[in-house]
């Protein structure tokens, strides 16, 4: 696994299956429907993990599986993001690892911003851990 910069850094990890749930629960249960024009932004997060937390997390599922990590300066990454005739996927990726490196990858922004998960206490969103469980048990 290639990671710019330390890899150390929280972001925001939720399944696209949990954001439905939440959207669907939060419309649901609206006395009334915002007016045209007048948003509401619910500001969600499943878990909050680093990607050295899901590489340990893999790891600990699966100690028989060998995982290498190499470490990227994060400049590399930012040169690959600015890199679209090299692709765009490849460039999209490798902006988005950046700006999840340097912090940019939390709902809350480092709590300038109130987490909406309160807004349904009973809301179970999957852990990284039950996610890497489904999708890797066939290993």
């Amino acid at each position: 696994m290639s990671i710019y910069g330390s890899g150390r850094t929280p972001i925001s990890w939720t399944t696209r299956l949990d954001v439905a749930r939440f959207t669907a629960h939060h419309l649901a249960s609206l006395a009334s429907l915002p007016a045209v024009g007048d948003p509401s932004i619910l500001r969600i997060e499943g878990t909050r993990a680093s990607f050295l937390d899901v590489v340990d997390t893999f790891r600990a599922l699966h100690p028989s599986r060998k995982v290498e990590v190499e470490h990227l300066p994060l400049e590399e990454g930012e040169r690959a993001a600015k890199d679209v005739a090299g692709g765009f996927v490849p460039s999209l990726l490798a902006y988005l690892r950046v700006v999840w490196e340097k912090g940019q990858g939390k709902v809350d922004q480092d709590g300038r911003a109130q987490l909406s998960n309160g807004l349904w206490p009973e809301w179970n969103p999957k852990t990284v851990e039950e996610v890497l469980k489904e999708q890797t048990a066939e290993l």
